[in-house]
């Protein structure tokens, strides 16, 4: 997903973040990313592949936006822009730690089990299956 928000597609990095799941080394649910501005506009997002999420941005927004995850593929966000209060209201996690814009790979802090066991039950969301690279990469 690409938005107007970035300041300068020159600037632009891809940023991988490593998504881990408390209590489970082997799990990676389908799962969703997205990175807001710290006035909660949507600036991208993307779904994750076996546990790895990718977004462009660049060091300015990496340094002042928020990262949140959420249970939802990014269908279901596809047809309008969200907001960080919109994610929010998904039980998105969003993970407390600083980002530094020099790095490029970045392992988040654990998704809690509470929350991600959370999001299986009452989702009704089941551990991921395999997808073709292709449906999980596709730029929406």
């Amino acid at each position: 997903m690409k938005t107007n928000s970035h300041q300068n597609e020159s600037d632009l990095e891809i940023h991988t973040f490593r998504l881990r799941f408390e209590g489970a080394a082997n799990i990676a649910l389908d799962t969703s990313g997205y990175w807001c501005g710290a006035d909660g506009r949507l600036i991208e997002g993307g779904d994750t592949l076996n546990g790895k999420l990718l977004l462009a941005l660049t060091a300015s927004e990496l340094e002042r936006g928020r990262l949140l995850i959420v249970p939802v593929p990014t269908d279901a966000f596809h047809a309008r822009q969200v907001t960080a209060e919109d994610l929010l209201s998904y039980n998105a996690f969003e993970p407390q730690t600083t980002l530094n814009p020099e790095v490029r790979h970045h392992i988040l802090p654990e998704i809690p089990e509470s929350l991600w066991r959370f999001w299986s039950v009452y989702r009704g969301l089941v551990v991921s299956r395999p997808k073709p690279a292709w449906v999980a990469m596709r730029s929406w």
